[in-house]
């Protein structure tokens, strides 16, 4: 039921055409955060970053493949397969887009996976089969970004699932008891209920109205006394081991937002402290919006709200950044770039993990 947390995004990804670093290379790492350490959790603290990880290394892996195949084609391609090429860069880029803005990509990823099956269809079979092989990656890529992509919510949106009907099982045990306590239990159980789908769908912190929930049903446990059936003593313990599950792998998930956007503060930081000798106005500028949206996400989680909106303002300001910076700028600045426009990306995963 609740697998995301309790098992590894993959037991080993499939061999790629394109080489790939690590996971952990591939995590942010910047000057006084190079020798960090990732979080050491048990069952749920690392799995949501390896499918963020997952999913930011399948859509680069996508982006390789389709340069590829416009590469060997060429210019000399027909109309179509370049309208095909064309159609699947800009649905790749709206996937990206909507990833970065805290929106479902589904949509737009199944648009880029007609695109790659019409890609597929128009180039017909009398390419050349390294070719033929490169167009076969690009199908498997793309399965494997929408089953990773799909892996997110998948087991919070089962549990979510499981504890409604737990609730609705419980209510048709209950059925024929007239006590007016019992009733009132079960309005304030489906009303806290009703709120935690509502915290989950808007992204926001559900811990108060899950407490709210236990709360509920132990006040029925209570009124219902030692003379509730074993069906009914069931119920209540399956309802309550429920939200325990989705309260304890809603709060890891929140610890890895919470730890990585420490990380990403302290990434910029260091990012400032390279750039101070930098005298533009522009890079100044950025600097400091990127530092004012990088604490309002902070903020957002202190206080339970979505982070999403605030996040796709620091994904915009970083970007700003690495224009005005230019790139007549060292390696090593280009490095820490690169490491956080990634590491920001894997924060807007993990986030959206967070809406159900």
């Amino acid at each position: 039921m609740y697998g995301l947390l309790r098992k590894r995004a993959k037991g080993s990804r499939k061999p790629s055409s394109h080489s790939r670093s690590s996971p952990c290379d591939s995590r942010l790492r910047m000057e006084e955060l190079e020798q960090r350490a990732l979080p050491n959790a048990s069952h749920g603290f690392a799995p949501i970053q390896h499918v963020a990880v997952d999913v930011r290394l399948d859509l680069k892996d996508i982006q390789a493949d389709v340069q590829v195949v416009a590469k060997a084609l060429g210019s000399s391609t027909s109309a179509t397969v370049t309208a095909d090429i064309n159609a699947l860069n800009t649905n790749l880029s709206t996937v990206l887009a909507d990833l970065e803005a805290g929106q479902s990509p589904t949509s737009d990823l199944n648009a880029t996976i007609t695109a790659g099956a019409k890609l597929s269809a128009d180039l017909g079979m009398s390419i050349p089969p390294a070719l033929r092989n490169q167009v076969r990656d690009l199908g498997k890529d793309l399965a494997d970004l929408s089953k990773d992509l799909g892996q997110i919510t998948q087991d919070l949106r089962g549990e979510v699932t499981d504890i409604q009907a737990d609730a609705q099982a419980l209510a048709k045990a209950l059925v024929s008891n007239t006590s007016m306590a019992v009733t009132s239990d079960l309005q304030a159980l489906n009303t806290a209920l009703s709120m935690v789908v509502a915290d989950l769908s808007a992204g926001q912190s559900a811990a108060n109205d899950l407490s709210k929930v236990l709360a509920a049903e132990a006040q029925l446990a209570t009124d219902l006394g030692h003379d509730a059936s074993r069906i009914i003593r069931h119920e209540l313990s399956d309802l309550r081991k429920d939200v325990n599950h989705l309260t304890k792998d809603l709060g890891q998930i929140t610890k890895v937002v919470n730890r990585n956007v420490a990380d990403i503060q302290a990434g910029a930081q260091a990012l400032a402290k390279a750039l101070a000798s930098n005298t533009s106005m522009a890079v100044a500028d950025d600097l400091k919006a990127l530092n004012t949206d990088l604490s309002a996400v902070a903020s957002d989680l202190a206080a339970g709200g979505s982070a999403a909106g605030d996040l796709n303002k620091v994904i915009a300001d970083v970007a700003k950044l690495t224009t005005d910076v230019g790139t007549n700028v060292s390696p090593v600045l280009q490095h820490q770039l690169s490491a956080l426009r990634n590491a920001l990306l894997d924060l807007a995963i993990e986030v959206a993990a967070l809406k159900v």
